[in-house]
């Protein structure tokens, strides 16, 4: 099941789509797949939760917003695939030394930070985790 939801996130990240904006759908399904809050992951994408209420009532996410979703929604598909569902939404959690002690979740609220869990990824997938 969490591999149909890891595709439907996936088919989602496109330039197109966060230009229009995300629909409550991808949040929701990025939320489930992290097993985090709501107000978890509003904060992780600097969305204040009043803001975050009213995007839920609406049902979208601005261009800003959706780009920011896709940034971690892009980085847990590729932990995804490497390590599996459920091992890439605790990796993900995990305080690494790699990553001076930071969480890869924690990482990717800059762009910075993402590429940065992008490149220990990449590492980990050529077999050259340090």
């Amino acid at each position: 099941m969490a591999s149909i939801a890891i595709h439907a996130l996936e088919s989602q990240l496109t330039v197109e789509k966060v230009r229009a904006g995300f629909s409550l759908d991808v949040f929701v399904g990025l939320r489930d797949l992290l097993d985090i809050t709501d107000a978890e992951l509003a904060s992780l994408l600097s969305i204040p939760i009043r803001t975050f209420r009213r995007r839920a009532k609406t049902k979208s996410f601005d261009r800003d917003e959706s780009d920011r979703l896709a940034r971690v929604a892009a980085i847990y598909v590729k932990a995804a695939k490497i390590f599996g569902p459920d091992q890439a939404r605790e990796w993900m959690k995990t305080p690494l030394l790699a990553l001076g002690g930071n969480t890869p979740l924690a990482l990717t609220d800059t762009t910075l930070g993402a590429a940065e869990v992008e490149d220990l990824i990449g590492r980990i997938d050529y077999g050259v985790y340090s």
